[in-house]
């Protein structure tokens, strides 16, 4: 089954590679590989075929501005007559005429007479709307006038396909034949070859386009085709590649220029220099710019169709085998590829392997065209050695993984037992040092042990502090179930304090049966005290159902046994937390965690800025009050004040028990104004409370003083200056001592020069 998938696989991407091949995806990188390979086979010595005459500045400095006087053009064509020139060719297209007629016939005659010369055309491509889903492509000719196409008789096309066959704008390709508006035109570079060739052969030579070839007499050119989409269906080009084999800069083409021409004598510009030839005129002017550019470099247009007419009479070709050719080498290089991977396993040695066949794909492309100007395909085949070499061996590799991930299943399960035990001894240890809230405690307890085992849901029962018997339920927030009938399990771990497992039909209890039957969801439960390292027992988790519909086991137990025991000192840690930090009687701070708290707020306001106030409250009469009801009454009244005032102040204040009948709050970022709002407010909550107790609904007044700071955030300048926050809480002790003697039930705001209890 596994070699098959290998054989989808490798069938897959080499389909894949040789379609993007055959439609050009890779050709932008594959240029860049055959430039490195025609910079290196330069094979240049002087061209025996060509001439180029150039209009240079210093033409344009003798003769005058372009364009040219057609009389001189004629004289250049005259004397390569005379000169013996086999064929002329013009890169210029004279597509008008100029004001001065008989100059225009001088011209004309020249054609003429010569015979032999080419005048250059082009072709713009348009497309033309007829209707909104057809289009319909044509040509538009940008051609000489018609006295001088017909003075020259013959005329070809010097179009440069960017598009298609050039897309990064570097000309490698072009068409020597193309097919316009149903007419085969041929270009101005083929044309001027097969014009040599008559001349040197002294007969007709037949030219015919056989698909894979152009046949110019017994000459074959060899043409490759390039596919592209163009507008939902496949459009074919067969272009020529050039073989540069140097530039006039580097001699390849000896170069005139018309001064050099018309202003010489036949000793110092013999015509045996153009006897035989195919000489190009061309522009080569900073004020007449045709530049292109080429695999090396840049080179006046006029020398793509010299290097073209030296490559046609020399016989000198790149062969670039088909693309059907390619694509069969592909397939080929890719069944051996794949051959070797499925007999041989994944190891350590298959980069060295990859490496191999990388290194003999590009040093055998390379020897070919080297020795045998053969240009085969580079990027394609690296791309089908890579993809498939990486996609099968990690295929491979995954396979090997997957059965190696069977044979350790089991070993793979304990050890995720105990990574997710110490995760969660981590995690538990970890939040008992932020949570003093028992039953905030509780749910974190209850949530891990439930992810842990992968139950369906559960909840803790808390046991009650003078009965222990489970009263208190905490579940999940997310939990909405309400399971009932669970007294004799209570029962039995109020008895043996161990965990138990109880599945549906094999407890073994009927009483425990009856909890299955009054909750008929129920397939599994399994219930661990939670006790402390006292031993004293604080609750118990109990879990229902296994997600996954399994049944609790052993394992399951241990697992949730070193939670539990963990549970046990996270509650008693809790437990020393709360009578640490808070008063036992009335569940507020503790004085001592209130004066921690006030220093560091007073040091953050002064640093910063910002405003604190501090509050001191005294229940009205307590003295009597105590007289009069008994402490245990009093003792009631002080709980319930405070329980007031923990319902009054914001999460960001803290309040505290002073002392005796005493508390004191502080409100952070609250200003004089804020502090005597919220005072006056606890005051009337206390002033309007009824206190049930036996002696019947009792009611009190508290009295408070405030002191209070604020400091500019930018100037940091205080209304009211304290050294500190003991300096802060005698003064708003001094303003509640104002209150008392103002009649108590009332709210004094500490200002300078306020008289204590001492004065």
């Amino acid at each position: 089954m596994f070699k098959k998938i290998e054989t989808y696989i490798f069938i897959t991407i080499t389909f894949v590679v040789c379609i993007l091949f055959i439609f050009n995806f890779f050709e932008p990188f594959e240029v860049k590989t055959q430039d490195f390979r025609f910079k290196r086979n330069i094979n240049q010595k002087v061209s025996e075929n060509v001439v180029l005459i150039t209009i240079t500045d210093e033409d344009i400095a003798n003769y005058g501005p372009w364009p040219f006087k057609r009389s001189l053009h004629a004289r250049l064509i005259d004397y390569l007559k005379s000169a013996g020139a086999a064929v002329i060719g013009f890169d210029i297209i004279f597509s008008m005429k100029s004001e001065d007629g008989q100059d225009d016939e001088v011209f004309a005659a020249s054609l003429r007479s010569a015979g032999n010369v080419i005048l250059a055309n082009r072709f713009i491509k348009s497309e033309h709307m007829i209707d909104t889903k057809t289009f319909r492509e044509s040509y538009d000719i940008d051609d000489s006038h018609p006295d001088f196409k017909a003075a020259a008789g013959a005329a070809g096309f010097v179009n440069v396909d960017f598009e298609d066959l050039n897309p990064d704008g570097v000309i490698r390709n072009v068409e020597l034949l193309k097919e316009i508006n149903k007419t085969l035109e041929i270009s101005l570079s083929l044309k001027m070859a097969l014009a040599l060739m008559r001349h040197r052969k002294k007969g007709p030579v037949e030219i015919n386009n056989r698909g894979s070839y152009i046949s110019a007499g017994e000459t074959r050119i060899p043409v490759f085709d390039y596919y592209a989409f163009s507008r939902y269906k496949i459009k074919k080009n067969s272009a020529y590649m050039i073989k540069f084999n140097g530039n006039s800069q580097t001699g390849l083409f000896p170069e005139f220029s018309y001064t050099q021409i018309l202003n010489s004598t036949k000793k110092e510009l013999p015509e045996s220099l153009f006897r035989g030839k195919a000489v190009i005129i061309g522009a080569q002017s900073a004020l007449l710019p045709d530049i292109k550019l080429s695999p090396l470099g840049t080179i006046p247009g006029m020398e793509i169709n010299a290097q073209i007419v030296d490559n046609i009479i020399n016989e000198d070709f790149i062969i670039r085998p088909a693309r059907s050719i390619s694509a069969v080498i592909l397939i080929l290089l890719g069944t051996l590829v794949f051959y070797f991977l499925i007999r041989n396993e994944p190891d350590f040695f298959d980069v060295i392997y990859l490496a191999v066949y990388v290194t003999a794909v590009l040093a055998i492309t390379y020897l070919l065209y080297s020795q045998s100007m053969i240009l085969f395909e580079t990027v394609a085949p690296l791309a089908e050695i890579l993809v498939l070499f990486i996609v099968t061996r990690f295929y491979q590799l995954f396979i090997k993984l997957h059965f190696t991930n069977i044979d350790l299943k089991v070993s793979n399960k304990k050890l995720e037992q105990k990574v997710a035990e110490l995760s969660a001894l981590y995690d538990i240890s970890r939040t008992i040092t932020t949570i003093s809230d028992m039953s905030s405690l509780f749910k974190i307890i209850l949530e891990k042990t439930i992810n842990i085992v992968n139950a369906g849901h559960g909840f803790i029962m808390m046991t009650d502090e003078e009965d222990a018997a489970f009263k208190n339920r905490i579940a999940l927030d997310t939990d909405k179930t309400q399971p009932s009938g669970f007294e004799p399990l209570y029962s039995r771990i109020l008895k043996d304090k161990k965990s138990v497992i109880y599945n549906f039909q094999t407890t073994g209890d009927e009483k425990i049966e009856d909890v299955f039957k009054t909750n008929p969801d129920f397939k599994s439960i399994m219930a661990i005290p939670l006790t402390t390292y006292k031993g004293e027992l604080a609750g118990v988790i109990i879990l229902v159902n296994k997600k996954d519909g399994d049944i609790f086991n052993e394992n399951d137990i241990q697992l949730t046994s070193v939670i539990a025991t963990q549970a046990g000192f996270a509650i008693e840690n809790a437990n020393l937390y709360q009578l640490a930090v808070f008063d036992s009687l009335t569940s507020l701070y503790v004085r001592r965690y209130f004066l921690g708290v006030a220093g560091k707020e007073f040091k953050r306001v002064k640093r910063y800025g910002g405003s604190l106030s501090v509050l001191m409250t005294d229940i009205d009469h307590f003295k009597k009050f105590n007289d009069t009801y008994g402490h245990q009454i009093g003792d009631l009244v002080l709980k319930s004040v405070a329980g007031v005032v923990r319902k009054s102040v914001r999460e960001t204040d803290i309040a505290a028990r002073y002392g005796g009948e005493e508390f004191i709050m502080l409100l952070p970022e609250t200003d004089a104004a804020g502090a005597t709002i919220f005072a006056e407010r606890l005051r009337k909550s206390i002033e309007t409370s009824a206190f049930e107790s036996e002696r019947g609904a009792l009611k009190v007044t508290i009295s408070i003083g405030i002191s209070s700071v604020a400091v500019d955030k930018h100037s940091r300048n205080a209304d009211v200056t304290y050294k500190d926050t003991d300096e802060m809480i005698k003064c708003a002790d001094i303003a509640l001592y104002n209150s008392k003697e103002a009649g108590r039930n009332a709210v004094t705001l500490y200002t300078a020069g306020m008289q204590s209890k001492v004065c």
